[in-house]
């Protein structure tokens, strides 16, 4: 069987559609039978930013793959969303005729296309939370993109929460999607290198016990509440946030130093920026805390590697949060800033109570599976072609 897969996050390591594309192709490149071929923009039409895989057997920021799997590069004829666009509903289906399946890794399926297709809706947050909803054309690919899920042999969802929201929202039958749950990168873990500590502390300037959140910074994360109620709990931990706003628009990420100015607090908060993603597990590993107050998440990839790397966690209790954290994190309503302040001071002053979180993480995040994930996937993968006129 030959499998075509659409890589256009391929190299995008710090999105989730980048990771889940990666550690994907990495287990079907293993367990894969048949002919893999990953659907990929040219380098040369891609636009500013960072380097795409070659036409070839490697990929950048994945590690070698099979002879069974290669790159298939596409002349883009534009650059921005419209080429996006362009590749998804023409380009891939035109290279995926050849193949006998073709899967689209995010919310991204092609309307019409001459196999059958697997997509993998890790959210619908464009649908489900208005004010990330965007203008007109955002609205329209957002339409477009609802389409080619609904017209797919299969839809693949991170997590129970989101399946559920994918039949709602989508109007599915039951049998056409499937629960697959992501994992995270062996990276993160509880054991750090020799003067990793020193280096990291040194890079960053942070010093002693903090707290941290990483992640993204659009409204739906929730940061504000977080400096709020770090504000108003008056630990005495310094709170590290990491992560870069990719728009200067208020509607989609507010303004957080005036967040942390306005809540008095701007001695005590580092705004760290874009962490790379070799430096992330380090990060982890040196918090003495990790807080995750997002208010949507179709499965919550940052709390699961804080877990991994044995780091004492506080997480929203919303959505698919407690599903993948379960009892080995602290939970918290999203709109209580008086509870997770409170929240804040209680794991601050107990050091038992964060040894037995730090023992809790790594066990609970060995349960998720990238292997797992893809032999799952394979499953549906024949289900889609068993579905097959």
């Amino acid at each position: 069987m030959h499998l075509a897969i659409n890589g256009w996050f391929l190299d995008q390591p710090a999105s989730g559609s980048g990771q889940y594309t990666m550690r994907l192709l990495e287990q079907l490149d293993k367990l894969w039978k048949g002919r893999i071929t990953v659907i990929i923009p040219s380098p040369a039409h891609r636009g500013p930013g960072k380097p795409r895989p070659s036409a070839g057997n490697r990929a950048s920021a994945v590690p070698e793959w099979s002879s069974r799997t290669t790159a298939h590069s596409v002349n883009l004829p534009s650059r921005g969303p419209v080429a996006k666009v362009w590749f998804e509903q023409i380009a891939v289906p035109r290279a995926a005729a050849q193949a006998d399946l073709l899967h689209v890794p995010y919310l991204g399926a092609p309307v019409t296309c001459p196999v059958p297709v697997v997509v993998t809706v890790h959210d619908l947050l464009q649908l489900v939370v208005p004010r990330l909803r965007g203008g007109v054309l955002n609205r329209l690919y957002n339409l477009i993109a609802a389409v080619g899920a609904r017209r797919a042999a299969m839809v693949l969802a991170d997590s129970d929460y989101s399946r559920e929201t994918v039949l709602g929202r989508l109007g599915l039958p039951p049998e056409r999607a499937r629960r697959v749950y992501l994992a995270v990168d062996t990276r993160f873990t509880p054991t750090a290198a020799e003067g990793e500590e020193a280096a990291l502390r040194s890079h960053f300037g942070l010093h002693g016990s903090f707290i941290l959140y990483a992640g993204g910074l659009d409204w739906r994360k929730n940061v504000p509440l977080l400096i709020r109620a770090y504000a108003r709990s008056s630990v005495s931990w310094p709170l590290a946030i990491a992560g870069e706003a990719r728009s200067r628009r208020s509607s989609s990420f507010p303004d957080l130093a005036a967040e942390i100015r306005d809540a008095g607090v701007t001695d005590r908060v580092r705004l760290l920026g874009w962490v790379e993603e070799e430096l992330k597990p380090a990060l982890y590993r040196a918090a003495a805390l990790f807080v995750f107050p997002s208010r949507y998440e179709g499965f919550g990839l940052p709390p699961l590697e804080a877990l991994a790397s044995g780091t004492p966690t506080c997480c929203s209790n919303a959505t698919s949060l407690p599903e993948v954290v379960a009892d080995a994190a602290l939970l918290f309503d999203p709109d209580d800033e008086a509870g997770l302040a409170a929240l804040l001071r209680r794991a601050v002053d107990n050091p038992d109570l964060r040894t037995r979180l730090r023992r809790a993480g790594p066990e609970r995040a060995r349960r998720f599976s990238w292997e797992t994930a893809a032999r799952q996937t394979i499953d549906v993968y024949q289900q889609a072609l068993d579905r097959r006129p």
